[in-house]
């Protein structure tokens, strides 16, 4: 179990790197945790009330962040070591669904609850680099006729949820904020035409 001080640094050192990448390198303020880390959102919901911009970890204190957010909401996971991203395909179909599957599970409730077409998890196990998993529809738009980033994982858990995988490091290097922004735009002219 995470203590509420790691977990928040945690959340804070995720908040400063995304910003970095989304400013090339110019500003680290661009993104931070969200209320009681979407605690807020979660307790409104439940009378049926939103919050802007408070659904998962990570919110846009910057509008010029609210493009990335728009496209996905971000879960943030710190610890759990004997959780593993395996564990989701690996268990016995007897057994209950992982603690991972519910992450995955959780990560795509508050990308509902939000109103974005996607979700990230970024889960960092201790003494080890943090990971992130998006579905793997939105790695094929961000990513069309590319090479991979490395190192990639693909699976589809036993509850049929396909996701894609890297470490945190190689999807800030693979991933440009341009692709987020193509992917977005395109998805607001598809939801435009609907109307």
């Amino acid at each position: 179990m995470r203590g509420r001080g790691k977990g928040g640094r945690y959340e804070r050192d995720v908040s400063r790197q995304l910003s970095l990448w989304w400013s090339d390198q110019r500003r680290d303020d661009i993104f931070w945790r969200t209320s009681q880390s979407g605690g807020r959102a979660k307790t409104r919901m439940k009378s049926g009330r939103k919050t802007f911009g408070q659904c998962g970890d990570i919110q846009a204190t910057d509008p010029a962040g609210r493009q990335l957010l728009d496209l996905l909401t971000i879960e943030l996971k710190k610890g759990y070591n004997r959780e593993p991203a395996f564990n989701a395909i690996d268990r016995p179909r007897r057994f209950n669904p992982s603690m991972w599957e519910g992450f995955l599970r959780q990560a795509s409730t508050d990308a509902r609850n939000a109103g974005t077409p996607y979700w990230m998890l970024v889960h960092k196990r201790d003494a080890r680099e943090a990971v992130v998993f998006i579905p793997r529809r939105l790695y094929e738009r961000l990513r069309p006729n590319a090479d991979l980033c490395r190192p990639v994982v693909r699976m589809i858990t036993h509850q049929g949820v396909d996701v894609w995988g890297t470490t945190l490091t190689s999807f800030l290097e693979c991933i440009d904020p341009s692709d987020i922004a193509r992917v977005r735009a395109a998805k607001v002219s598809i939801i435009r035409k609907r109307k």
